[in-house]
């Protein structure tokens, strides 16, 4: 009779994936190096606690979150109404504040393509609006 182990013994290896090697393309230079702890956590001259599975060091600075006063894009806001119907209808809002107040501008349907387009590519506000002015059918 065989024994458990000389029957499982190639299926062992076959349920753990294999992992490959890899390599860290930008180390930390040696001569900046001032301890490395039995963890691996990295100490550096500058004081800096570095944890080696997730150190890239060419990381880009993280990206503004917020927009700097006055250069702000604003936001698309759906409106659902109707909503007894079978088929509510939905209109969008172009948002954005102006002076500490929030203002919308009703959006076309034709045009929300292109004003989604231009909020993804921060453009200003007042461009934006006048966009809209432009292409609306009811001139303000």
């Amino acid at each position: 009779m065989n024994s458990i182990s000389t029957v499982l013994a190639g299926w062992q290896q076959s349920f753990v994936p294999a992992v490959e090697a890899y390599w860290i393309e930008n180390p930390v230079p040696l001569n900046q190096i001032a301890r490395i702890a039995p963890s691996g956590w990295i100490t550096t001259t500058d004081g800096q606690h570095l944890n080696p599975l997730h150190y890239t060091p060419e990381q880009p600075p993280p990206k503004r979150r917020y927009s700097k006063k006055g250069e702000a894009s604003g936001s698309i806001k759906e409106r659902i109404g109707n909503k007894k119907r079978k088929r509510p209808s939905t209109s969008y809002f172009y948002e954005w504040y102006d002076d500490g107040r929030k203002q919308q501008r009703y959006v076309q349907t034709a045009l929300m393509s292109e004003v989604s387009q231009m909020i993804d590519q921060r453009r200003p506000s007042a461009e934006i609006i006048q966009f809209l002015n432009q292409r609306s059918k009811r001139k303000p």
